[in-house]
């Protein structure tokens, strides 16, 4: 099976890229799937860190863990912490100073336009990304399950 995923390069404007059959989307919230692979005090709600995702270090906020997948298939639902060697389902959302944005000064072309990031079964070149907070201490990887989900 062929990805709907195709990179090409544009030889005018010296452009790479991704082309889907989608424009891409700016997220306000994205679900993903995270594996976290060292973390002395776990991953919370509430936490920040940074996702670097293609090119982009997007800073982002831990919203809701929505639950945890545990080795065998058990699944919990909603839980309090992830700790280091689990993996869990996440809902993320970028920081993004709203009363900066609306005045349009001080921020980056990339701030002001948002941050666009696939899902992983659309794209999986870039779907997935890498996830620290904590002043490096805590890190994690994961793929881009949902963008934007309702509700």
């Amino acid at each position: 099976m062929k990805s709907k995923c195709y990179r090409a390069s544009n030889a005018l404007t010296h452009s790479v890229g991704a082309f889907t059959r989608s424009s891409p989307l700016k997220f306000e919230r994205v679900i993903c799937q995270l594996i976290i692979m060292s973390s002395p005090n776990g991953f919370k709600a509430g936490m920040c860190g940074t996702m670097l995702c293609n090119t982009s270090a997007i800073p982002a906020r831990v919203v809701k863990l929505i639950k945890s997948i545990g080795r065998r298939d058990m699944e919990q639902m909603d839980p309090k912490v992830l700790s280091a060697g689990s993996s869990g389902l996440v809902l993320l959302e970028p920081l993004v100073d709203r009363k900066r944005q609306k005045k349009n000064k001080g921020m980056s072309l990339r701030e002001q336009e948002g941050y666009c990031v696939e899902a992983y079964p659309e794209c999986p070149a870039w779907g997935r990304f890498f996830f620290y907070a904590d002043g490096q201490s805590s890190t994690a990887c994961g793929v881009i399950k949902e963008l934007n989900p309702s509700g």
